[in-house]
């Protein structure tokens, strides 16, 4: 993969919203909603010991049917966080988080926390990347998506609004068709 030339501490986020894993899940919803963030980081001092995502909550809370004002954040943290140095090239974060399927990464320098990058950060400053990132995501469900654009129909040779289905780019009345058959 080539270089951008940016680097993690070109995009990140300094002071990340963190907090210990005491606290309760109920007040750790409550802090994202006030800070308007989708993860917090989890800490001991200045060294991380876990990260939870509005995911991790929903999953292992909401769904799980989980009281969240007596479940605490250390009962449904991932405590596998991966880091990246603040110095590291954006091309190599992005393949990172590819690899391992997340969208944020602590930033990290000599084992102390500075700063978090997410995949939205990446693309305020690297919006060129969109192509990239969407070639190497897999689309769960992608017949369900909302895409479609303007075309010609592949199986009809129709002009109008095509869908990508199953890497086939056809009408709305062949698309009918294929899920009926």
């Amino acid at each position: 993969m080539r270089k951008f030339g940016v680097y993690v501490y070109d995009a990140m986020t300094t002071n990340p919203v963190s907090c210990t894993s005491g606290l309760s899940v109920y007040d750790l919803a409550n802090l994202m909603i006030k800070k308007g963030v989708g993860s917090v980081l989890v800490k001991r001092g200045d060294k991380i010991t876990g990260i939870v995502t509005e995911k991790d909550i929903l999953k292992k809370v909401v769904a799980k049917g989980k009281d969240p004002k007596k479940l605490l954040v250390r009962n449904i943290m991932t405590r596998k966080v991966i880091t990246v140095e603040p110095e590291m090239d954006l091309a190599l974060a992005l393949k990172l988080m590819n690899k391992n399927k997340i969208r944020r990464l602590p930033v990290v320098k000599e084992s102390t926390l500075v700063g978090i990058i997410t995949l939205k950060d990446i693309l305020k400053i690297q919006p060129e990347l969109i192509d990239l990132i969407t070639e190497s995501i897999d689309v769960k469900e992608a017949e369900r998506k909302p895409f479609s654009l303007k075309g010609k129909c592949q199986l009809c040779g129709r002009e109008g609004v095509i869908f990508n289905v199953n890497g086939s780019l056809v009408c709305g009345a062949c698309k009918n068709k294929m899920y009926e058959g």
